[in-house]
């Protein structure tokens, strides 16, 4: 049987930035529900959405991998693992990362859909992004976590 330990965690999310802001939010009853605002969306408008605000878009990356890098970032870091030693780095790199987060470029896909419902062939490549594991493979590639890489 394999061990698993979790010695890091990062948490950006609607209610806020960092474990810290999180615990509070709980605690407090904030959930971060609310309307949706960064995008028009026909068919999300009507019912609570958990937006992030404070992020902007990396070119050539979905927002996701934005709000991935500083809930990564708090990870590597609660877990020891965020000096430049080798000895650190080997660690991180026999890493796993596991990332609770939603598909990627959901801004292209409602326009796309939009496109797709009015007659349009889409741009193929704002599928791209879409796939839910795709921040989490981005992240694991740029910080060179060989490790197990999953989704939740």
């Amino acid at each position: 049987m394999t061990r698993v330990v979790v010695t890091g965690l990062g948490i950006v999310s609607a209610a806020g930035t960092g474990l810290e802001a999180n615990r509070q939010a709980v605690q407090e009853g904030r959930s971060g529900l609310g309307r949706l605002t960064r995008f028009p969306s026909p068919r999300c408008g009507h019912f609570p959405v958990a937006e992030v605000d404070g992020f902007d878009r990396l070119p050539g990356f979905p927002r996701t991998v934005a709000l991935g890098r500083v809930a990564l970032r708090e990870a590597v870091a609660s877990a020891g693992l965020d000096g430049e030693a080798r000895e650190a780095r080997e660690l991180l790199r026999r890493a796993g990362i596991a990332a609770g987060t939603c598909v990627g470029g959901m801004p292209e896909t409602e326009a796309a859909v939009e496109g797709v419902l009015a007659g349009q062939m889409p741009d193929p490549s704002v599928w791209l992004h879409h796939e839910c594991a795709f921040t989490t493979h981005s992240l694991a590639r740029e910080w060179d976590i060989r490790g197990p890489a999953m989704t939740i």
